[in-house]
């Protein structure tokens, strides 16, 4: 019999995932995986850990119920920690498996990944299922995209293109094959009983929820809030692991519109969608060029400061990490993050411009303590933001370095914020 292996990676869930689907359909017994990489157990260069114990927490939350989701399915999870190659390849010489499917993620690290699992002799289908719009639909090749987002914009709405249809989660999956529960699973030590829930099913209540109250239609007004319950839709989280697709979120917000009307403040939600397919479709067309320290610039950037003694630049990057900068608004902004694991979409502009032009660091250690600390973690946002704020994007503006003063007077005028966080 036919086996297959499915390599769950940004995507948990079994709903709007066209790489499953064929991976069920070319099989009769399918392993579906997910792979803890052992990369993430270390430090950074910069001297703090990969990820946090929210975050790692958060995934096993997500987990727990993809576990059970698929287990409805007639399949079981198997949970494994290790390098990606060495382990897929264990379990395809065990299992006489022909062929890993799993989604396209075209970061450097997940790249080298399947690169790995290919230079072993295996077969890799990888499927592209993370935007709302099918590249092959839009009106240019990923490597012709245009480079400024409002013509990248412009471009798609004057076409008459749409997002894609989300495709319905298979009713059964194939089982797996004998044996396989032998496989030492990580979950066998009862890690995830008092996890909350955290995957798809959740998720897909907090779009409709959302999506049933008057937020939406406000959204707009809202966005810059630093503070409150439904300033922001807060669906970044769950996009960012996967359990629930741009294209179903995209399809959900039309519904929305149909039944409630549409306004700036619904488009304004489309557009951050948008902005969200723009950094995954950069990475198609500039991959590692976008980790570089001076980004897309064939020149040194600019609009970065010199480069700093190493040891000046970690003692400053540490005042930042641990909110002990010589501005409270910043170090708000901070204690968030590292005590939640969110920050407002305007507080985290604020303190990535802080950091690169008022101390002086690399903002690559930035992009990296985002990584670590943020929920709604996401590795072509994460990047593209911060290439848009140190210049080193495609911004024709060249840097978005904020007037600190400024941001307080308009965000946080009665030190509301800071006093929340201990720093007024």
């Amino acid at each position: 019999m036919k086996t297959n292996i499915y390599w769950f990676r940004q995507d948990l869930r079994l709903g709007d995932s066209p790489g499953l689907l064929k991976a069920c359909e070319s099989a009769q017994q399918l392993i579906l995986v997910y792979i803890h990489p052992t990369r993430l157990q270390g430090d950074t260069v910069w001297g703090f850990a990969r990820t946090s114990e929210k975050r790692t927490t958060q995934l096993r939350a997500a987990l727990k119920e993809l576990r059970a989701n698929i287990a409805n399915h007639g399949n079981q999870l198997l949970e494994l920690a290790g390098e990606p190659a060495q382990v897929l390849s264990s379990l395809a010489d065990r299992f006489n498996v022909e062929c890993v499917y799993c989604e396209a993620i075209e970061a450097p690290e997940e790249r080298t990944d399947v690169a790995n699992i290919e230079s072993r002799g295996m077969q890799v289908v990888s499927t592209w299922q993370s935007t709302m719009f099918d590249p092959a639909s839009l009106p240019f090749a990923p490597l012709a995209m245009p480079d400024i987002f409002t013509a990248f914009r412009q471009k798609i709405e004057q076409s008459g293109v749409y997002p894609r249809d989300p495709v319905a989660a298979p009713t059964r999956l194939p089982p797996p094959p004998p044996g396989l529960a032998r496989v030492i699973n990580i979950d066998a030590l009862g890690e995830h009983i008092t996890r909350k829930p955290a995957g798809e099913d959740t998720a897909h209540r907090a779009v409709t929820a959302y999506f049933s109250t008057e937020h939406p239609l406000y959204y707009k007004q809202t966005r810059n809030q630093l503070m409150g319950a439904h300033y922001s839709t807060r669906l970044s989280v769950w996009l960012a692991s996967g359990a629930i697709s741009a294209a179903t979120t995209y399809q959900t917000l039309k519904r929305y519109e149909a039944k409630r009307g549409s306004n700036d403040s619904t488009y304004w939600i489309f557009f951050e969608l948008l902005w969200r397919d723009y950094f995954r479709l950069l990475h198609l067309k500039y991959g590692r060029k976008l980790y570089l320290r001076d980004g897309l610039k064939r020149e040194p950037a600019a609009t970065l400061p010199a480069r700093q003694d190493p040891s000046i630049e970690q003692a400053r990057l540490l005042t930042w990490t641990n909110a002990q900068t010589p501005n409270d608004f910043v170090n708000a902004g901070m204690t968030e993050l590292r005590e939640t694991g969110h920050l407002s979409n305007r507080m985290r502009q604020v303190v990535a411009s802080y950091l690169i032009y008022d101390l002086e660091v690399d903002w690559r250690a930035g992009a990296a303590w985002f990584e670590s600390q943020l929920l709604d973690f996401d590795i072509y946002s994460n990047q593209g933001n911060w290439l848009y704020i140190a210049g080193c994007g495609t911004d024709p503006r060249g840097g978005r370095r904020m007037n600190m003063q400024k941001q307080i007077q308009e965000h946080d005028p009665d030190s509301i914020y800071r006093k929340h966080w201990g720093h007024a």
